[in-house]
């Protein structure tokens, strides 16, 4: 499933957003294959808007979801795999433990996975295996720092369900941190993300040791 660079130019002013400046909007029209961080740029530019008032920087994250565009969802290559390294290394919030680092990069070469690719850039990645009878779990998922919530995740999670379904696979799982031991950030933001998706809580579990309790997840599929 390929999810094509776009623009919808469309923005009403009761989202919230400021509406882009004709020379904004034109500029993405001119080429409709605007990289991720092109329309970042065009979104944080500083230029007046139709509706008068500039694009503030907090409105820029918001206003790219609301342009339509969303990287291409490819297959997990080879050569990837740096790439997947890097966006790790970015991420030490949610990836510190050093032999989580060292798994995650075995799986990157080892398993099965999909890329988010702006204009050949890995800007996010998850991996995956099958487990039968009809089940399949999300080994690693991470989208690059300087990408979060502009709906990344999420445009892999649905390229992957859409794959998955077609096979035949009925529940996709993922195991991350339970709030157990009390809130932390990044993790809650993960559990909300997984939630958003439509993923249920199914058990907590034991197995990365006492400070780091797991909680699964499972999403059912439909074909």
């Amino acid at each position: 499933m390929l999810y094509p660079l776009s623009y919808e130019g469309r923005i009403a002013p009761s989202l919230g957003v400021p509406r882009p400046s004709s020379a904004q909007t034109g500029q993405l029209r001119r080429d409709t294959r605007s990289t991720g961080a092109e329309v970042f740029a065009i979104a944080q530019s500083s230029g007046p808007t139709d509706d008068g008032p500039s694009i503030r920087p907090e409105d820029s994250l918001r206003l790219i979801r609301r342009l339509g565009w969303y990287p291409m969802i490819r297959q997990l290559e080879p050569g990837d795999a740096a790439s997947c390294d890097a966006i790790v290394a970015g991420l030490p919030e949610w990836f510190g433990d050093e032999t989580g680092i060292r798994d995650c990069a075995e799986a990157v070469r080892a398993q099965s996975g999909l890329v988010a690719d702006d204009a050949g850039e890995v800007v996010g990645f998850c991996t995956y295996e099958l487990r039968p009878p009809g089940s399949a779990e999300i080994t690693w998922m991470a989208v690059r720092a300087d990408r979060h919530r502009i709906g990344i995740g999420t445009a892999i999670i649905d390229a992957l369900v859409g794959r998955l379904a077609t096979q035949g696979t009925r529940l996709l799982l993922v195991k991350t941190l339970s709030d157990r031991n009390g809130p932390y950030l990044a993790y809650d933001q993960t559990r909300r993300f997984y939630l958003k998706m439509g993923f249920l809580r199914v058990a907590e579990l034991d197995i990365w040791g006492p400070d780091d309790p797991a909680l699964l997840l499972a999403k059912p599929l439909q074909a």
